[in-house]
């Protein structure tokens, strides 16, 4: 509602604004009608504020209006915290962000000194002080941090608003980010200093152009024996720390080949004078704008020496090899030829080792195991670059003989490295094991024949006559399945045993059968059914027969010779599994929930329930056997399998609590809208406890975000009403109890905390009358809004403050549906009318006569 003093300035703004030029106070109060000294104390403030500029003219003064963007309005442009004070200290102005942040308005604070209003940032005496003792020569800058834990800079500098000098600006500045990436940069720096200076190898930074060392690891001046002071700064060169000067232009032009993490065991000098050797790895990278190179070096003195000590011992080593039954040898693998083999060769191949030295790997073994050899040795020496083999490989070969003849031979390697680091020999190994196959062969086709039996001991072995159906043998196992004796069933039919409804159909089938096979004996047809018998005690059981007719040994007789098992827990449990299927796809089919199953070890779809078409728009035929992938985003499904990969390894070791898993994930529909899904799984498992499949439920949760969502912003919304409204309020329970106060009424009140009305009945601090009272509690609800007009007089008994006043406040109560139907809050509007009715009265005492 407009003031009068604003109808004053508006009226002062307009005249100048028509006149257009520069008018004195007398002038201003000529043609508005106002007091001069009125229209002084306008102007002043609406210079202050850049709506008006003084013009001095001489001893006159005279004012005229500014069209431009006035000062304040830049200053609320900032999103930074701006106090404007004069040099005594008192408020001139709070920019928009300030305001906000501070939760107060201009009228409640311009004019105030700045120890007499409580700003949460400027309550440590500190800072106060510092801004008491600023002296306008050099600005202030401090660092605090608030309760909520953010950080500001404070600055505090000399300010001029148009023409009042000496005036005080303080900017507080968020800077929460800037030292939260200051901290993480620190923390990241101190970590690439541990992992630089701990490592056990040498790390080296030079320049890439003059090879001049800028940074050295504690490990690099161990295997030197140089310290940090002697390297910095200097290249290999003038240290002499290469053996061989050319190694530096070796790298750079592997470098330059883009060989990546190029390999050198090289012999360097150490500061004493004795040679060691490094294994060195090197890589281009760039520090600022600077190419330099990094560089690793391992100390492999002990490797090298003991390498050395394997040469020197030769001709011990030759001395067993010549001696043994197996073949060692040692191949170039440059020239793929012999350089040493064993007098032994001659008994495994009739060669001598003069022959076998003239020829070539390809002329030792078959072309199969040429090729399958000379295929896997570039992998082989990568692999044992890298470290991720056993120094020691086996293989199979089969070797020529000088006859014609081919030997099998297990032949275990070992590479070998020359001085300079690169493989180039093999040392092996050859064995004869022909004779070790043959009794591995043995050994298996006994093995087959003992399986066989011992699988075979539980199920009924018989022979039938195809011509006239009788029981010609049967095993003796047939009394456990059936009940019956060989000897009650041999030179018998068949007919007991069978059900009489199946029995027609049987016959009929082996007729067919008889005739059909009598020709094509040789070819070994077999025949599998599943029929219900009857055993001795007239119990129904399901067997399984493997049949196939055959020549009888002796008189080549053709026979029918089977074999029964008792599949009777199989046809069991395949009904009730057919049953339980039946009810799971009836749940599954019918459910709105989408449930699904994936494999833990491929993650391919195994199952899911048609409601995939409401949550992905794809039918079930579509997604199974497919990677679960198709059905989520990428970043979340790699978030996802992370999570339940770490699941799957704590619930194999023993946590029962990771079977379970929940989470929730957004994703797109195939027509294109979004959706988010809470999933459940739960992981299916053997009976040792691996994990085999992954089940789980999803379930569509966007409405129920969405509905949260728009709770929380509708709740944000009325909050931001209830305290930023120039109007007090208090909001009570169904009961009348207080549960919060706006900060207008809390100033109007003079408290600072609420909780000091929390919890009280807004009825025993608000005098109503009787009749009021009934209206507004009669059956603790209210079905309309109420207005009230009462005078009050604050009660130092219920409101702990030093104000005592008497006030006439316009109440309206309005009613608030809570989550109970039967339940309704209120929301109570106090609106100060004091001054209001004090003109009125002001008014009809001067109108009464």
């Amino acid at each position: 509602m407009r003031t009068r003093s604003d109808n004053q300035k508006s009226i002062i703004l307009d005249v100048l604004s028509a006149e257009n030029r520069s008018l004195s106070i007398s002038m201003i109060a000529q043609k508005t009608g106002i007091n001069r000294h009125t229209v002084a104390r306008h102007l002043d403030l609406l210079e202050m504020f850049g709506k008006v500029r003084k013009v001095e003219k001489g001893v006159a003064k005279k004012y005229m209006i500014i069209e431009d963007i006035p000062v304040s309005g830049l200053i609320d442009l900032s999103e930074d915290l701006i106090i404007i004070l004069d040099s005594n200290f008192y408020i001139q102005y709070l920019n928009s962000a300030a305001l906000k942040f501070f939760k107060t308005t201009l009228s409640n604070s311009i004019g105030k000194n700045l120890s007499d209003i409580s700003l949460p940032l400027l309550a440590k005496q500190t800072i106060l002080d510092q801004i008491s003792n600023f002296s306008f020569k050099k600005p202030i800058i401090l660092e605090i941090k608030n309760e909520d834990q953010r950080w500001f800079q404070i600055t505090i500098l000399g300010y001029s608003l148009l023409h009042a000098p000496n005036q005080i600006a303080i900017i507080f500045t968020d800077i929460t980010l800037k030292k939260k990436i200051e901290t993480d940069l620190k923390i990241a720096q101190e970590k690439y200093t541990i992992a630089f200076q701990s490592s056990p190898d040498a790390i080296l930074i030079s320049d890439i152009k003059t090879g001049e060392l800028i940074e050295v690891n504690e490990a690099t001046c161990t295997i030197s024996g140089y310290s940090r002071e002697e390297l910095i700064g200097k290249n290999s060169k003038e240290l002499g720390l290469f053996k061989d000067p050319t190694i530096r232009d070796r790298v750079i032009h592997n470098l330059s080949l883009y060989i990546l993490n190029n390999r050198l065991d090289i012999e360097i000098v150490r500061k004493n004078g004795k040679t060691a050797y490094i294994s060195l790895v090197t890589n281009e990278i760039k520090i600022g704008e600077r190419i330099c190179l990094l560089s690793t070096a391992r100390d492999i003195t002990e490797i090298k020496e003991a390498q050395e000590k394997i040469k020197k011992s030769e001709e011990l080593y030759r001395l067993l090899a010549d001696n043994t039954q197996d073949v060692i040898w040692i191949l170039d693998l440059t020239t793929q030829r012999f350089t040493y083999v064993s007098p032994s060769v001659y008994r495994l191949r009739g060669f001598t080792p003069e022959e076998v030295l003239t020829q070539s790997m390809q002329e030792v073994m078959t072309k199969e195991s040429y090729e399958k050899i000379i295929s896997k040795v570039p992998q082989i020496v990568q692999d044992l670059k890298n470290g991720t083999i056993s120094p020691y490989n086996t293989s199979r070969v089969d070797q020529i003989r000088k006859d014609g003849t081919i030997v099998t031979t297990e032949v275990v390697t070992s590479f070998l490295c020359d001085r300079t680091g690169k493989y180039s020999h093999v040392l092996g190994v050859s064995r004869d094991i022909s004779t070790r196959i043959k009794i591995e062969e043995k050994l298996r086709e006994s093995e087959s024949q003992y399986k066989f039996l011992a699988e075979s001991i539980k199920d009924v072995v018989w022979i039938i006559d195809p011509t006239d159906l009788t029981v010609k043998y049967v095993s003796p196992s047939v009394i456990g399945l059936l009940g019956y004796l060989p000897e009650e069933l041999i030179n018998e039919g068949f007919e007991k045993l069978i059900l009489s409804e199946n029995l027609e159909n049987l016959i009929q089938t082996i007729k067919e059968r008889y005739h059909k096979c009598i020709h094509q004996i040789k070819h070994g047809l077999f025949f599998n059914d599943e029929i219900q018998v009857l055993t001795k005690r007239g119990e129904k059981k399901w067997i399984e027969i493997t049949s196939q007719f055959s020549p009888n040994p002796t008189s080549g007789k053709i026979q029918l010779v089977g074999i029964v098992r008792d599949i009777s827990e199989k046809k069991k449990i395949n009904q009730e599994l057919l049953e339980s299927e039946a009810k799971y796809r009836l749940v599954s089919e019918n459910v709105h929930d989408l449930i699904w199953m994936i494999s833990a070890d491929t993650h391919n779809i195994l199952f899911v329930s048609p409601s995939i078409r409401n949550y992905y728009g794809y039918l079930p035929e579509e997604v199974i056997g497919s990677p679960f992938s198709v059905l989520i985003p990428e970043p979340q499904y790699n978030e996802m399998m992370k999570k339940l990969h770490q699941n799957i390894i704590s619930f194999e070791s023993g946590d029962e609590s990771k079977r379970n898993f929940r989470f929730e994930i957004e994703h797109l529909h195939h027509d294109g809208h979004r959706l988010i899904t809470e999933v459940s799984t739960t992981l299916i498992t053997t009976t040792s406890r691996k994990v085999v499949n992954i089940l789980g439920l999803s379930r569509d949760i966007t409405e129920e975000k969405r509905n949260k969502h728009a709770l929380m912003k509708s709740e944000a919304m009325f909050k931001s009403i209830f305290n930023e409204s120039p109007i007090g309020h208090i909001l009570c329970n169904h009961y009348g109890n207080i549960i919060e106060i706006n900060p207008v009424l809390m100033d109007e009140f003079g408290i600072e905390n609420n909780s000091v009305l929390v919890g009280q009945c807004a009825w025993n601090i608000i005098p109503l009358t009787n009749e009021e009272h009934i209206t507004i509690l009669s059956g603790n609800k209210i079905s309309r809004e109420i207005n009230i007009s009462f005078d009050y007089l604050w009660k130092m008994n219920i409101i702990p403050t030093n104000r005592c006043k008497t006030a006439i406040f316009d109440m309206k109560i309005t009613p608030l549906l809570t989550m109970n139907p039967d339940e309704v809050g209120y929301l109570i509007h106090l609106l100060d009318i004091t001054e209001k009715r004090k003109i009125e009265k002001e008014l009809i005492a001067k109108r009464t006569p």
